[in-house]
């Protein structure tokens, strides 16, 4: 009788230890979620599609990971341009040119999805994809494809 009492409180012990654990883990673990904006439909390129998952990792830095699909070449479009790039808008600083939308290697010139990843000490509140000719641009040109609601 005693021993089966000791599993008892044992196997009770345990149980609360592993609540205690999920609790704390969930404490953790559900602050630091990513968020995920999606972009709008687009006018120049309808069949576009992609979204922005912003997470917060240490040192108030944000994780970024872009994913687009179904974005042809930009030399196909009117006016034909050389490149997308992908800008950030934040409260603070304006918009930023964050880099070019380039394939992965191997992947064909108009593969269907294109990832860009990245940490940025900035909170953006945006994201926007044009079509340019440069990718040093300071400000974005006129012929947006993809855009997103702000975060704000």
């Amino acid at each position: 009788m005693l021993s089966h009492s000791i599993m008892e409180n044992r196997n009770s012990n345990h149980r609360i230890s592993f609540i205690i654990s999920f609790i704390l883990l969930a404490c953790i673990i559900l602050p630091s979620c990513s968020k995920t904006i999606r972009f709008t439909k687009s006018e120049f390129i309808p069949e576009a599609r992609g979204y922005v998952k912003i997470g917060k990792v240490k040192d108030k830095k944000f994780s970024i990971r872009l994913r687009v699909r179904n974005l042809p070449g930009p030399q196909k479009l009117q006016p034909a341009k050389s490149m997308y790039v992908v800008w950030m808008d934040t409260e603070n600083e304006g918009v930023k040119n964050i880099g070019q939308l380039v394939n992965s290697p191997g992947l064909p010139s108009n593969a269907q999805e294109i990832t860009l990843k990245m940490i940025s000490s900035v909170e953006p509140i945006g994201f926007l994809i044009t079509a340019e000719d440069s990718p040093i641009g300071e400000y974005p040109g006129t012929q947006v494809v993809l855009r997103t609601r702000p975060l704000k």
